[in-house]
C-alpha cells in the first residue's frame, strides 16, 4: 500500500478546508425568558423538520468528500433532491408559525445559503467540507435558538432533561461523529501520515465525543430519576449508540491519534463510523418523539 503524506493528493483538499473548524459541544444557556406551552410545541415541531435536513447535509458532505478524493462515481441526485424538498417543508412550517420570533430572520438567509451551496459547491471543491460544515453549524444554531427562546422545560424536570438531550447534546454528538467519519475516510486506504495539527484536531474530536456521550448519559439519568418509565423508552437506543461508538472511539484513538500513519482500510472504518452515525440518528428521533409526547400530554383538555 502506497504511503502518502497529508498535504499531497486529493485528501489534502479536504483537510485544508477544515482549518479553524470548531468542534461543537452543545451547551444550553440559562435563559429565563418566558415561554408558553404552545411555543414549546411549535419550537419542537420546527426542530423535527430541521434535523432531517441536517442529516441530509451531513450525508451530502460525505459524498462531496468522496468526490474530492477522486471518486467520480458518486451520485448526488438523491440527497440534493431531498435537500430541496426539506427546504420547502421548513419554509412552509416557518410561515405557519409566526409566533416563533426570530426564527424566520435566521432561517431565511440560512435557507438561501443552503440552496447556494447545492448550486455552487462543485465550483469550489477544495472548500466543500468547510462550506457544508458552516451551513450545518448555522442550522444547529437555529435549533439552539428555538430551544432557548421557548425556555424549553423551564417548569418540568423531565422535559428539561429531554430537551437537553434532544436539542443540544445529540445534535452536537451527531455532527462531531459525522465530521470524524468524513475526515478519517479521506485518509483511510492510502496510508496517510498524520501530521501534528491533524493529530491535535482528531484528539479534540475524540475528547468531544467522549464528553458528549457522558453528558448524554447524565442528562437521561436525570430524566429517569423524575420518571422511571423513560428508561424503557430511551435507554435501549442510548445503549445502541454507546455500543456503536465503542469501536469507533478505539480506532480514532489507536489508529489515528496515536499512530504515525493511518493504516485502516475504508472497509475497516466507514461502515463502523456510519453505524455510529445511524445509531445517533435513531436516538435523536426517539428523543424528539418522546419530547413531543411529553409536551402534548401537558396540554389542557377541552
Amino acid at each position: 500500500m502506497k504511503r502518502r503524506r497529508m498535504g499531497q493528493g486529493p485528501a489534502a483538499c479536504v483537510w485544508a478546508a477544515t482549518a479553524g473548524l470548531v468542534i461543537m459541544v452543545g451547551c444550553r444557556s440559562s435563559s429565563t425568558n418566558g415561554g408558553s406551552l404552545e411555543k414549546e410545541l411549535a419550537s419542537t415541531g420546527y426542530v423535527v423538520q430541521l434535523m432531517p435536513l441536517v442529516h441530509t447535509l451531513q450525508d451530502h458532505r460525505g459524498i462531496a468528500v468522496s468526490f474530492v478524493d477522486g471518486d467520480t462515481s458518486v451520485d448526488f441526485a438523491g440527497p440534493e433532491e431531498r435537500i430541496g424538498q426539506q427546504y420547502v417543508i421548513i419554509n412552509r412550517f416557518d410561515n405557519q408559525h409566526p409566533e416563533l420570533n426570530g426564527a424566520r430572520e435566521r432561517w431565511t438567509p440560512l435557507g438561501k445559503d443552503i440552496l447556494a451551496l447545492m448550486e455552487s459547491w462543485r465550483d469550489q471543491p477544495r472548500e466543500c467540507f468547510r462550506r457544508h460544515s458552516d451551513v450545518i453549524a448555522q442550522t444547529l444554531s437555529l435549533v439552539t435558538y428555538l430551544s432557548e427562546s421557548s425556555t424549553m422545560g423551564a417548569d418540568s424536570a423531565d422535559v428539561r432533561s429531554l430537551a437537553e438531550a434532544a436539542l443540544t447534546i445529540v445534535p452536537s454528538l451527531g455532527e462531531t461523529m459525522s465530521q470524524a467519519r468524513d475526515l478519517i475516510a479521506s485518509m483511510a486506504g492510502v496510508t496517510a501520515m498524520v501530521r501534528d495539527e491533524q493529530r491535535a484536531a482528531f484528539q479534540q474530536q475524540l475528547g468531544s465525543l467522549r464528553t458528549q456521550l457522558d453528558r448524554l448519559k447524565g442528562a437521561l439519568e436525570q430524566g429517569y430519576g423524575v420518571d422511571p418509565q423513560l428508561r424503557s423508552q430511551l435507554e435501549p437506543p442510548r445503549q445502541q449508540v454507546a455500543e456503536a461508538m465503542t469501536p469507533v472511539l478505539e480506532r480514532m484513538d489507536q489508529q489515528v491519534v496515536k499512530a504515525e500513519y493511518v493504516k485502516m482500510t475504508p472497509d475497516d472504518w466507514t461502515p463502523k463510523a456510519t453505524a455510529a452515525v445511524d445509531a445517533i440518528r435513531v436516538l435523536q428521533q426517539q428523543l424528539l418523539s418522546t419530547l413531543q409526547a411529553r409536551l402534548n400530554a401537558r396540554k389542557p383538555r377541552a
